[in-house]
């Protein structure tokens, strides 16, 4: 198989019939790098398209029958978990093949990192992010494809948060907020 992953304004006609014929051939995925449903802060990353465009990209897959992921990110500057939350749900509403959920960590030598060292930009605490995620879960389709929670920063470059590199106690940790509040995926979709 064959997963490749875009901007959804890179999908000009060409290349939607060029990844059509692909996934004829073959199990084949497109994920789209959408990161967030809010436009002000697509701005703020120089995500550099909208929601809009977005959509136009998603609905030009759907009509040629390919399988799309869609990649969020939590912890983006100025987001709050309900816009988080709002990005799953807008997002579940589309019925994905795939979603992946990442977090934001801040890298030595990025824009971010100027932000973080003065104090403009403070990263995801882990509680509020198994928090978000478990709600996140909570209102995407019970059969979209889970791609990735959380993200994995090398360990020589990462700056923060430094509680990302415990990957496997993060996964443990929604397991158990899911138990603790008796939920799953898709229990509010």
């Amino acid at each position: 198989g064959l997963a490749i992953a875009t901007r959804p304004d890179c999908l000009s006609d060409g290349v939607c019939e060029l990844l059509e014929y692909f996934s004829k051939k073959t199990y084949f995925t497109v994920e789209l790098g959408l990161q967030t449903v809010h436009d002000e802060t697509g701005a703020c990353i120089n995500r550099c398209h909208t929601w809009e465009d977005f959509l136009l990209g998603y609905e030009k897959l759907q009509k040629r029958g390919i399988l799309t992921g869609i990649h969020l990110i939590d912890g983006l500057p100025g987001e709050s978990p309900d816009m988080m939350i709002e990005s799953a749900r807008k997002i579940g509403m589309l019925r994905p093949y795939l979603v992946k959920l990442h977090l934001l960590y801040v890298e030595k030598g990025t824009v971010l990192s100027g932000w973080y060292l003065d104090g403009k930009y403070i990263p995801m605490e882990r509680d509020a992010f198994i928090q978000t995620v478990c709600s996140q879960l909570e209102v995407l389709p019970p059969d979209t494809i889970i791609g990735r929670l959380t993200g994995d920063g090398e360990a020589q470059t990462l700056i923060a948060p430094q509680w990302s590199r415990k990957k496997l106690c993060v996964l443990n940790d929604v397991d158990k907020e899911f138990i603790k509040r008796d939920s799953w995926q898709g229990k509010f979709y």
